[in-house]
């Protein structure tokens, strides 16, 4: 059965399968040999502060497991191009730098 995990990584990690398997290696304290696949389930950047990092959610297979990936279940949306059309006005933050006229 696959381990989930959640970690935190440098972009350059999260874009190298080999930085990444390494590093994932390192946290659960096993062998890179041990870990057969890593399926990346969730995806998120963390802007907030001067060193952006990745977070991920991870599927973690090892030597000798079955690989199963998961199909993405999309919502089942309802048809709306015969619907009637709305305008949203006023969206977004107003600019507080610029007096009013």
């Amino acid at each position: 059965m696959p381990k989930e995990l959640l970690i935190q990584v440098a972009p350059e990690t999260a874009a190298n399968d080999i930085l990444l398997k390494e590093h994932i290696s390192k946290l659960i304290r096993t062998s890179v040999l041990e870990i057969q696949h890593i399926t990346i389930l969730k995806r998120s950047i963390d802007a907030r502060q001067k060193a952006i990092k990745i977070n991920l959610k991870v599927n973690i297979f090892f030597a000798g497991e079955k690989i199963t990936e998961e199909k993405i279940a999309l919502p089942d949306y309802k048809n709306v191009s015969n619907a009637q059309e709305v305008i949203v006005i006023g969206a977004g933050r107003p600019d507080f730098s610029q007096p009013y006229s």
